[in-house]
């Protein structure tokens, strides 16, 4: 068991190592997955009802940096495609949401990942959103 002494050493450690990520990301010097849950994160606070406006266009652009970073660094990363797509739907520019999750889906297959990648697209397609071509095409199994 840890005393209180060293959890609070390594409570602190860990809200350091928070800020040093953070940081990357904005510098663009940071690993995909990690740029991809600090744009989640900025997304969340941006949905948040009590955030000011200007404090949701501030997070709001930090995500997309963030997502795009990821792509940049990690062009396989699909967690970033499908992120960056439900950042554009929720700025309602669904033409560029379904033209990343059409990126998405080539990456997936390039990588070799396509089942995920398919139920991640899937899911982030929302019910009132139209899907892209191609994963209507996957959706009904034809080429």
């Amino acid at each position: 068991m840890h005393s209180p002494e060293t959890r609070n050493r390594a409570r602190d450690g860990d809200a350091a190592a928070g800020t040093v990520k953070s940081e990357k990301a904005n510098r663009g010097d940071c690993a995909a997955s990690t740029c991809v849950a600090i744009a989640d994160m900025r997304m969340h606070f941006a949905s948040e009802p009590e955030c000011k406006p200007i404090d949701k266009e501030r997070l709001t652009d930090e995500a997309l940096r963030a997502y795009q970073q990821a792509i940049k660094s990690d062009p396989g990363c699909i967690a970033a495609y499908v992120g960056l797509a439900r950042l554009y739907q929720k700025l309602e520019e669904h033409d560029k949401a379904v033209a990343t999750l059409d990126t998405a889906l080539q990456a997936a297959r390039k990588t070799r990942t396509f089942g995920l990648s398919r139920a991640c697209v899937t899911r982030a397609t929302s019910p009132g959103s139209r899907p892209s071509p191609a994963a209507q095409r996957q959706r009904t199994g034809s080429r």
